[in-house]
């Protein structure tokens, strides 16, 4: 769904004419355009028209992701959204398919070792994941000077908690929290 497409159906949704959707923001001619995919709208524009009429930036953005959002991307989305309802409902084999899947169709390491974490917790063999695999998490851990800057990094570490050594997660924990302090 376009841009365009998503603001008519907000306009729907409230009961709104063209004219009051785009007044005091832009000209009812302008949203036509905007709304028929004639004329692209900026995002100040845009963002002042959901605030206007309290239409959540959020569930806006959520309609829109298939069009804007790369291919891949949005797939990566969608299997990690069905791979956490199957954990969720304890479905290890569904899981396991979408893990697959994901793996042939995603370049995302971190996504990647985070399914086969939670594949392991689940069916309870995190002590067969190797030594090798728990030191790559640690080193890719390790190379990130921040944390809070890079959130495939903190999601890495909060599901490698379940497979690391308590001592392991003591420390990666303290440089967190080192790094964290001097920001």
């Amino acid at each position: 769904m376009t841009i365009g497409e998503a603001l008519k159906e907000e306009q729907k949704r409230l009961g709104l004419t063209s004219e009051a959707m785009a007044a005091g923001v832009i000209t009812k001619g302008t949203y036509s355009k905007v709304v028929n995919g004639k004329q692209r709208l900026s995002s100040d524009l845009l963002v002042e028209i959901l605030f206007k009429h309290d239409i959540d930036v959020s569930d806006f953005f959520e309609m829109i992701k298939s069009t804007y959002m790369s291919k891949e991307k949005f797939e990566e989305e969608i299997l990690t959204k069905k791979f956490k309802l199957a954990l969720d409902n304890h479905e290890i084999q569904k899981a396991k398919k979408i893990a697959l899947k994901l793996r042939n169709t995603s370049n995302n390491p971190y996504l990647l070792w985070q399914f086969q974490i939670a594949l392991a917790y689940l069916e309870h063999t995190e002590n067969e994941l190797t030594i090798e695999f728990k030191n790559k998490i640690v080193n890719e851990i390790n190379q990130t000077d921040n944390w809070t800057e890079n959130i495939d990094v903190l999601r890495l570490f909060t599901n490698s908690m379940q497979i690391l050594s308590v001592e392991r997660v003591d420390v990666e924990m303290r440089v967190f929290f080192s790094q964290s302090i001097t920001i």
